[in-house]
């Protein structure tokens, strides 16, 4: 009789190096996304934009593309992953992402060459961002993957912050013009490309944990069931208004702000709001889902309500906010409650759809995200171009909408939260 061989599994060390050298990469993306964020009057002027409205839409539209990179790309990347592996898929598009950085730092000064070097780094964004799953699911024992998919999602917040504050932080302290922050920006890029490459692999040699054996539906039949799905349907609703929102107005802060200022704020100013906003979200993001883990139901949609409501008194505060310390509030309670709330709808997204599986949803529910981020800003550029009173009501509108969608919906049953991690 054949003896039952036991299988050792062991955790490295090394799992801590390879998840910090992958935030590095997936920061970068993104601050190369939020790069003129906080400077946006500055930025069409010097790119000689002579119109407001005109100038803001081509400044909306670099961010714009990046955002479709991620709503055409998702699903071919995802199949990159599943026959490269995680590493080499994103290495290779980290080295395109720092050749496109570098090139804008140098060519950056051209309105054109800048949106040619965009649309290449777009290419890059689901190659490397999709990919906090996989890494936690190769390094990580079962105990430890949420908190790497949370530095997963902290890299993405902390990209942004780097875009919003550090621009106007360099033309301060440095002097430097706007294709001497870009030239910063891509030396950056490649030096957090060169870590990656150096430190990270797919896989360790031993793997931290018995893979799951859970049976799971295929892709084709998993795409059909997701469709005939109200609560998967509703949680993409939601995380199409909290990511769709979220974007469009980080995207468009500084012209909303001094919309309701009379363009008195300065962009060092706006850029730390935009800096309190992330990080008012990354402790958001630690603390609101261990508030529906600790729930013995595990509900996660009374939480998503609430916050949504947090967000739109964030909002309401942002238009009233003509003294530093209201601003100072709504980017607070705007970033805690809207920003931090984003990991437990895309719990709730996987939870609902299961038995498809987790990589599947998440992927889904980045892209109408993403591709909430584009509707919402082609409609505030080209619907009510400039006037940003009406932005922001149709921005509140939206999310109230979203909130009576998270009244009707009913919460994912406890098998399906047993058997999704």
């Amino acid at each position: 009789m054949e003896e039952k061989r036991e299988v050792q599994y062991q955790v490295y060390s090394r799992r801590w190096a390879v998840l910090l050298v992958y935030v590095g990469v997936g920061a970068a993306m993104q601050y190369l996304w939020a790069t003129f964020f906080s400077v946006t009057t500055e930025a069409w002027h010097f790119y000689g934009f002579t119109e407001r409205v005109a100038g803001e839409a081509a400044m909306s539209a670099l961010s714009m593309i990046i955002m479709a990179g991620m709503v055409i790309l998702s699903i071919p990347a995802s199949a990159v992953f599943a026959r490269l592996g995680w590493y080499k898929t994103v290495a290779a598009a980290s080295v395109l992402m720092s050749i496109c950085a570098i090139i804008r730092g140098y060519v950056g000064g051209n309105y054109t060459a800048l949106v040619i070097c965009t649309i290449g780094e777009s290419i890059c964004q689901p190659f490397i961002l999709n990919a906090f799953g996989m890494l936690a699911a190769h390094w990580f024992p079962p105990k430890e993957r949420g908190i790497a998919n949370g530095c997963g999602m902290l890299s993405i917040y902390i990209g942004v912050m780097m875009g919003q504050f550090g621009f106007p932080w360099l033309q301060n302290t440095f002097g430097l013009d706007i294709p001497g922050v870009l030239k910063v920006y891509g030396y950056a890029t490649v030096a957090f490309t060169a870590l990656f490459i150096a430190i990270a692999r797919d896989k360790p040699a031993v793997p931290p944990c018995e893979e799951e054996l859970i049976s799971r539906v295929n892709y084709v039949e998993g795409m059909k069931q997701l469709a005939k799905n109200r609560k998967f349907l509703a949680g993409m609703l939601i995380y199409f208004t909290l990511n769709g929102v979220y974007g469009a107005f980080t995207t468009l802060i500084e012209p909303i702000i001094n919309f309701f200022n009379n363009n008195t704020i300065e962009s060092l100013f706006i850029g730390m709001l935009g800096t309190i906003i992330t990080i008012a979200g990354c402790v958001g993001t630690l603390l609101l889902p261990g508030i529906t883990d600790r729930d013995r139901q595990h509900r996660r949609l009374p939480l998503v309500r609430i916050c949504l409501t947090g967000g739109i008194i964030g909002m309401v505060l942002f238009i009233m906010g003509h003294s530093t310390g209201l601003l100072l509030l709504a980017a607070i309670i705007f970033g805690f409650f809207f920003t931090g709330v984003m990991p437990v709808s895309l719990v709730f997204g996987c939870e609902a759809g299961y038995p498809v599986s987790e990589g599947t949803t998440d992927s889904l529910l980045q892209l109408i995200g993403n591709l909430g981020s584009l509707l919402i800003l082609a409609v505030v550029n080209g619907v009510f171009r400039g006037n940003h009173s009406m932005s922001m009501g149709f921005i509140i509108g939206i999310t109230v909408v979203c909130i009576v969608i998270g009244c009707v919906t009913k919460e994912a049953s406890e098998k399906e939260r047993m058997l999704v991690k």
